[in-house]
């Protein structure tokens, strides 16, 4: 699965800037940043997972994502999501 997610910045102001993203995954539970280059986003919401700019960053267990709901982006720990399967809606052929 691979997409484009649009990053908005402030509410009066709309800047697009586009990521690749190679999967989606569900919040199942809220996570509050502890660190301005993290994450905060609540039960329920989707984010698209992105390459991290700098994979020295990037801890085991930990994502780079951008939320669908805010267009933010930055680092939360994977365990706080679970990844969201597409199916294929496409009868099979005969």
């Amino acid at each position: 699965m691979l997409g484009i997610v649009s990053k908005f910045f402030s509410s009066n102001q709309r800047y697009k800037v586009s990521y690749y993203f190679v999967l989606q995954v569900l919040a199942t539970h809220t996570y509050k940043a502890e660190d301005e280059d993290e994450l905060a986003f609540e039960a329920g919401e989707i984010i698209n997972i992105i390459e991290c700019e700098d994979p020295d960053d990037q801890d085991e267990g930990w994502l780079m994502g951008v939320s669908t709901t805010t267009g933010k982006k930055g680092l939360f720990p994977e365990n706080f999501t679970r990844k969201i399967i597409k199916r294929n809606s496409a009868k099979p052929a005969s």
